[in-house]
């Protein structure tokens, strides 16, 4: 999926993006205009991995910048391929790999390139960016580039081979569009989005508010004009992973992921699962510890006599800790709190946007005024479901604590809540291996 973002730069952002890509089963989106600073590798603990590049500072709203975000089978084919990232190139182009399987079952690579071509790029800068950003693929490797091209690149109906767009889209034209082809001819790539028939509603995925009467074609994936075969589906997408006034656009690739069985070391496992509720000297938390030793003392006599007795308890101890429940992951605390009405406000908004995007002329009006409703919504369900949580937490501390030196197990997890803050997504601490080239092409 490619999807221009119009900014990841609040907490509710990267909840809205990596919901919407658990939702979907999104493998990898490529993002533009991020708005953020510098190179960062955030984590996001059950859901994924964003890998961003922005510009060395920002000032005000903030502008350009790139990234790509990985659903779980996405981060695993990432680092299959040996967590590579090509990041050098200033804050409009950045480039993975990512190792999956064939039909065949054969190891197939994916140069895979999120690019962002700002109105004001100039075309020289471009196509030496453009160049470098591909030239550090891998021989063999399946080239995917996700990019808003800002770029009207038409169609071609002739029926020649060797046509860089297909007879699907919009039909007109521009200048930045006839150099864009001229960029892909010399690459033997193809716009692979118009390849592929799309139903009522068109082919525009952003309408300009200076020119609404028309629906602009600029959010494309580009692929190598032999690695179309591979691609099954490309098309602009009924959703959204951000609240932004741009469509996304999906592309279905034909291989499966290469799955290794890995098998998990009994620690790995245990690690997962919540003690908490064994912690603490309430007379709830008694009960479960006495229920828990019963339970390790049955599982005990059921092991028999054919081990030592330290064994049989270490058994016993393993196998009733496994029934204990797993820890929390994913979405942070206030979002899930709050998910089914913020669940439900997010697809108001993109059915606002879908329905923009396809208005007619009598309509549009009217279109923009339910879209700006949707979003104040949004940010009002965002705003109460943030104060709600944290006032939940402070009460519970309130609530808990009896005397300035006795507080009870509840308190001090609401305090540890509190803390740990409202967002989940996190810099990660592995190093990816990559560029960091200090004199590549920049944009800025």
């Amino acid at each position: 999926m490619t999807q221009n973002c119009g900014g990841l730069k609040r907490d509710e952002d990267f909840e809205d993006l990596f919901s919407s890509m658990r939702d979907e089963n999104v493998f990898a989106a490529c993002l533009q205009e991020t708005w953020r600073e510098g190179l960062e590798l955030l984590d996001r603990p059950g859901l994924g991995t964003v890998v961003l590049a922005g510009k060395g500072s920002q000032s005000g709203r903030g502008s350009l910048g790139v990234g790509i975000a990985l659903g779980l089978k996405g981060v695993q084919a990432w680092k299959d391929a040996g967590s590579v990232v090509h990041d050098g190139f200033g804050p409009c182009a950045m480039a993975i790999r990512l190792l999956v399987q064939d039909d065949s079952g054969e190891e197939v690579g994916i140069h895979l390139v999120s690019l962002y071509r700002h109105s004001d790029w100039d075309w020289n800068g471009m196509e030496d960016t453009w160049n470098a950003v591909i030239d550090c693929k891998r021989a063999g490797d399946v080239v995917i580039v996700g990019t808003d091209c800002n770029a009207h690149l038409g169609v071609d109906r002739s029926g020649l081979a060797g046509a860089v767009v297909g007879p699907f889209g919009n039909v007109w034209g521009n200048d930045a569009g006839e150099k864009m082809k001229l960029l892909l001819a010399s690459r033997s790539m193809v716009a692979a989005s118009t390849f592929f028939k799309r139903g009522r509603g068109g082919y525009g995925t952003w309408r300009s508010f200076a020119h609404p009467h028309k629906l602009y074609q600029i959010d494309h994936f580009f692929c190598l004009g032999s690695d179309l075969m591979r691609v099954t589906n490309c098309k602009r997408w009924v959703g959204n992973l951000a609240d932004t006034d741009h469509a996304a656009v999906i592309l279905t690739l034909r291989v499966q992921k290469k799955m290794k069985k890995s098998v998990q070391q009994q620690r790995d496992v245990l690690k997962k699962r919540d003690y908490g509720c064994l912690v603490g000297m309430d007379e709830e938390t008694e009960k479960r510890k006495l229920e828990f030793g019963r339970g390790v003392r049955r599982r005990i006599e059921v092991n028999g006599s054919d081990s030592n007795s330290h064994d049989k308890l270490v058994k016993a101890l393993v196998e009733q800790s496994l029934e204990l429940p797993r820890m929390g992951k994913g979405m942070a605390p206030w979002y899930v709190r709050a998910e089914a009405e913020l669940g439900a406000v997010k697809l108001e908004r993109n059915e606002a946007v879908a329905a923009l995007m396809k208005a007619r002329p009598a309509m549009r009006v009217e279109a923009k005024r339910r879209l700006r409703e949707v979003r104040g919504q949004w940010r009002k369900k965002v705003r109460v479901a943030k104060s709600g949580w944290i006032e939940e937490r402070c009460n519970t501390i309130n609530n808990e604590c009896v005397a300035a030196f006795e507080c009870g197990k509840k308190a001090w997890d609401a305090i540890k809540q509190l803390k740990a803050g409202l967002q989940k997504t996190v810099a990660s601490t592995e190093v990816p291996k990559g560029t960091r080239e200090q004199d590549a092409p920049s944009s800025s």
